[in-house]
């Protein structure tokens, strides 16, 4: 059992994005300063949930327009939960929706270093967080 010190200070629900286009999916990799990590693409576009916002889906789109500068995309469905401890001593509970992009226009904002279109076929060959990879596993089909 963790000591008192060591556990996160807050929970906080999110909500990601599993966007698709031309049968690949979008990865983004946060700067080194932000988290350090083994992954290169290790996040997905989308954020916290504000205080106040009642719908995820709409929260959703607020952090795909901020981050990708996306602004016309389909949210299909919730797809997969996950759950994320990171060194800010924040839980997030996300909610990952599988969207649908009909172009791979992105505009990323400063909270990325760099994007990539993977396609389904490459999340074993990438070096993937679990949640990521446990997430675009369930569009493989059976």
């Amino acid at each position: 059992m963790p000591e008192l010190k060591d556990v996160p200070l807050f929970a906080t629900c999110g909500v990601k994005a599993l966007l698709v286009c031309d049968h690949h999916f979008l990865v983004l990799s946060k700067p080194a300063w932000v988290e350090e990590t083994a992954c290169t693409w290790n996040d997905l576009p989308g954020g916290r949930v504000n205080y106040g916002e009642s719908c995820p889906q709409k929260a959703l789109r607020r952090e795909l327009e901020e981050e990708i500068g996306c602004n016309e995309c389909s949210i299909i469905r919730p797809l997969h939960m996950a759950t994320v401890v990171n060194g800010k001593k924040t839980h997030v509970v996300a909610t990952i929706f599988h969207c649908v992009s009909k172009n791979k226009k992105v505009a990323l904002s400063k909270e990325h270093s760099d994007y990539c279109w993977l396609s389904l076929n490459e999340i074993h060959k990438e070096p993937l967080p679990e949640w990521i990879k446990e997430a675009a596993l369930l569009l493989l089909p059976s």
